[in-house]
């Protein structure tokens, strides 16, 4: 049998050798080499219609030479992705791409221009518009266009033409608002850095010049995002960092003060403590047998409220002639007020003059327990220890409190709580004692708040949102703060039913707001629900699931469990 290979002509013979060329035929097409489709509309499935004399053409190829064929002219360089766009793809990608990537889990357009190198973040999201300015909308497993007609695919011109700008370094794309403009040197922070670890990295700047660098951190540090560029350098700025064997003067000499630390600490610091997560005021305070007094004195950034205890920064906890109390006393010798009545130590700032009893605080105790066991109104104790604060956050474990005064007598046992008598609302409904500050009027049903009960579990149990929680309920405060034991607080009020759409479909609760009113399917959010999950097992888009449920967030930050998100309209 004639050898027939493709990309070479088959002339149809005659006689005899018709019979040889249609098995050929047939033997290609088998092969899956040739299809009747691509020899003419003339030739039918068994061959019948060839004519002889002419010459068909058995396989295109776009003339890119086979494995061991050579030719005299030279092969094209394959062209990148120019078939059918992949899928899955964002809306609004460039219909010019000719080249793609797939996002990985993790990826970061920072990511993806540093290993191209031939785009920069502009390209990038001129190309790709559905990632939005700040890149929050890279998904795993969709393509991106890397390459429109044009873009360079090496190195070499880039890198040419910048080496003639006379600028200095390039600002990288992934950077915050805010970054200081004259900026010369950035880092890149990894996951789980803190501003305190990259301050003490390069030891060349302080936490506030970090921070003017980098406003959008926050004075908290909260805003620290992993594979963003951070300011570590402007123009004059030290390159290098002071070696660590080189100690910080002090006022007697020769101690070697730690880093990272806050300003305002004492000059003559000889003795340094490092803040851990769960170091507190009271604990430093315990552990060194040191008053607070003193311990704000010498670390004047940690604050009153002690709220500027940073982690992992170093704090004074004793200076040069500084000696602590001895262990034999307990306490400093106590004051004698016009009441008669020795006031122990320590004791927080602004305590009533005429209190006549005192209660030390423990690691255990909360206003609620103080509350239940004196029978003492939780107003009036704020009033009489207002240190504490309203909300009570500033209970100083090892403090003293006071917890009545001269002449005060604490409610009458009949009660439980100062005004118990029940009031009946313009609803009707009887309102039982005690509640907090601002419950609404119309309430029709309550729930007595115990030591165990939540937010969460209020929610889960009633069937209604955080929203309408807060809403009804507004001392709680909108992140649960102010739940209070032994208090009642609404948990429906009349006509607060869930709501029925246009469409008849019942939207359960709770939900988050903002959801579309049109909904007509919805999924309860597990702990260990995605968007990424929502959108593979729905087959939905990252878009339409923020566009349905915008409290959730262009990077799905605010994805809560055990609420419920619209999956369908």
């Amino acid at each position: 049998m004639a050898k027939l290979t493709p990309g070479s002509h088959l002339t149809a013979p005659g006689g005899k050798q018709r019979k040889r060329t249609t098995k050929t035929v047939l033997t290609l097409k088998r092969a899956g080499i040739l299809s009747t489709r691509n020899l003419s509309n003339t030739v039918k499935d068994d061959c019948s219609g060839m004519q002889f004399g002419h010459s068909y053409c058995v396989e295109v190829n776009n003339g890119i030479p086979r494995k061991g064929e050579t030719t005299s002219t030279q092969a094209a360089d394959p062209e990148p992705t120019k078939d059918s766009k992949p899928s899955p793809t964002q809306a609004g990608l460039i219909d010019t791409c000719t080249s793609f990537y797939q996002a990985k889990k993790g990826d970061t357009c920072a990511k993806i221009i540093s290993d191209y190198k031939t785009i920069d973040f502009d390209d990038f999201y001129k190309w790709n518009p559905a990632v939005d300015k700040d890149c929050s909308g890279i998904w795993a497993n969709t393509w991106y266009c890397v390459g429109v007609p044009g873009t360079p695919t090496s190195l070499a011109t880039r890198t040419a033409e910048s080496t003639t700008k006379p600028t200095g370094p390039t600002k990288p794309t992934a950077t915050q608002e805010g970054i200081i403009e004259s900026c010369t040197a950035f880092h890149q922070a990894a996951k789980g850095e803190t501003c305190a670890k990259i301050v003490a990295n390069y030891g060349t700047f302080d936490f506030d010049t970090f921070f003017k660098w980098n406003p959008a951190v926050g004075k908290d540090c909260s805003g620290v995002w992993a594979n963003y560029y951070y300011c570590v350098g402007i123009p004059g700025t030290a390159t290098v960092k002071p070696p660590a064997t080189s100690p910080k003067p002090t006022a007697t000499g020769g101690v070697e003060t730690p880093s990272p630390i806050q300003e305002g600490i004492a000059k003559n610091c000889n003795k340094f403590h490092q803040v851990a997560k769960t170091t507190t005021c009271s604990s430093i305070e315990s552990y060194y047998k040191l008053p607070l007094a003193q311990f704000l004195a010498w670390n004047l950034a940690v604050g009153k409220d002690c709220s500027g205890l940073w982690a992992n920064y170093w704090v004074c906890i004793s200076v040069e002639g500084y000696k602590p109390a001895t262990t034999t006393t307990a306490k400093p010798t106590t004051t004698k007020p016009a009441n008669g009545i020795e006031t122990p130590s320590p004791i927080q700032d602004g305590m009533v003059k005429n209190c006549e009893k005192f209660h030390q605080i423990k690691s255990t105790t909360t206003c609620t327990s103080i509350e239940n066991y004196y029978n003492l109104p939780l107003s009036t104790f704020l009033s009489w220890n207002p240190a504490v604060g309203k909300d009570c956050t500033a209970l100083l474990t090892n403090y003293w409190v006071c917890v009545a005064t001269v002449g005060w007598k604490p409610p009458t046992k009949t009660t439980t709580k100062p005004a118990a008598t029940t009031t009946k609302s313009s609803n009707g409904i009887s309102t039982p004692p005690p509640i907090q500050n601002g419950m609404v009027s119309n309430c029709n049903k309550f729930h007595m708040v115990t030591k165990t009960t939540t937010c969460d579990s209020i929610q889960n149990y009633y069937k209604i949102s955080l929203d309408d929680f807060a809403k009804w309920n507004p001392a709680v405060g909108s992140k649960c703060t102010g739940l209070w034991a032994n208090y009642n607080v609404c948990v429906g009020v009349i006509g607060g039913t869930p709501t029925k759409p246009s469409t008849g479909v019942k939207t359960p609760s709770p939900i988050q707001s903002g959801m579309v009113s049109n909904c007509k399917k919805f999924h309860p959010v597990a702990s260990t629900t995605t968007c990424d999950s929502i959108q593979k097992y729905y087959k939905m888009t990252m878009a339409q699931l923020v566009k349905w449920n915008p409290a959730i967030g262009a990077k799905c930050t605010g994805l809560w469990a055990k609420y419920y998100v619209c999956v369908g309209v």
